[in-house]
């Protein structure tokens, strides 16, 4: 009898996903097996993914067990497709329902003083340069982390000011302009490249690539983890010593991007900009400014109170 991380690995041979995709969905099953102590589908009930649903959102949010849901749920539809099993038990138990968190957006002077904290203590976040680079490509082009890692030099063209970005989400490819105030740190960043390699980068070479460029980071390309651990570390600093709460990363940089582009009122060509297949989806990106709403809300016209009448 197969195990369930055997029959995982003959789902994504039939579904022909992506890497990142494809590590994701073993990373989910293999957990699932070990906290639930399970190795066959037939050990899996309603019953074992209601306690085991009980567990994760005693540590974990109603996000991270939808995504374990989506993924596990998916799989065991295509065990039933295959006749491998009779009914799904993730259709059993559903989904949790989760509050939108806001907010998603960092404010620009907060921006400021993390670029300035690269600056001036270069040696304490190495490479500082470069993620200075990447902060300000990611703030300029609002793109998602996995498509900053996935872009190579190919993509890039630098004297025509474009690039091309790959939506693996929607799977197509779009062709984006780079923002003049980028060009200047793309051009060190491929020069620099050249340099750590000895060599022009080649066209499938990646763009972000921090084990080039400082021996801590092992591998031999750049992915999403270190990104992530990037900002978790610098954020957890920079709060030590700013008293910025609020943490920079990827999503939050592109979220900022979003909103204040929204203050043109050209929501279709900020559809575009974002990749978004859905207008709605665009509305999420952008959140409310403050101050605007703490001015909108004094044209309201003010209650007569007689606050001396006694209370009962």
């Amino acid at each position: 009898m197969d195990s369930i991380e055997q029959h995982c690995d003959t789902y994504l041979e039939y579904k022909a996903l992506s890497p990142y995709t494809i590590e994701h969905y073993q990373k989910i099953v293999r957990l699932f097996c070990r906290e639930n102590k399970v190795k066959h589908v037939n050990e899996v009930t309603s019953t074992l993914l209601l306690a085991w649903r009980r567990r994760v959102l005693e540590r974990a949010s109603a996000a991270a067990w939808n995504n374990y849901h989506r993924h596990l749920r998916a799989l065991f539809n295509f065990l039933v497709e295959q006749g491998v099993i009779d009914g799904n038990p993730f259709s059993e138990v559903g989904q949790v329902r989760q509050y939108r968190r806001l907010p998603k957006t960092v404010p620009l002077d907060m921006i400021h003083i993390a670029l300035g904290q690269l600056r001036q203590n270069p040696d304490r976040f190495k490479p500082a340069w470069f993620w200075q680079t990447l902060i300000e490509f990611l703030y300029y082009h609002g793109v998602r982390r996995k498509q900053m890692v996935d872009l190579r030099w190919r993509d890039i063209d630098l004297a025509g000011g474009r690039l091309m970005i790959r939506n693996s989400k929607a799977r197509q490819e779009q062709v984006k302009p780079l923002h003049p105030a980028a060009i200047p740190g793309l051009r060190d960043l491929r020069a620099r490249t050249e340099a750590a390699l000895g060599a022009t980068p080649g066209a499938p070479a990646q763009v972000f690539n921090v084990t080039l460029f400082y021996a801590r980071y092992k591998g031999a390309r750049m992915n999403v983890d270190q990104v992530s651990g990037f900002f978790r570390r610098f954020g957890m600093r920079l709060e030590k010593e700013t008293g910025c709460a609020r943490r920079l990363s990827a999503h939050k940089l592109r979220h900022t991007m979003a909103t204040l582009l929204s203050e043109t009122g050209r929501m279709r060509a900020l559809q575009e900009l974002l990749g978004h297949a859905d207008l709605a989806t665009t509305g999420i990106y952008i959140h409310p400014d403050m101050q605007a709403l703490s001015e909108l809300i004094e044209h309201l016209p003010v209650l007569r109170a007689d606050r001396s009448r006694s209370r009962g």
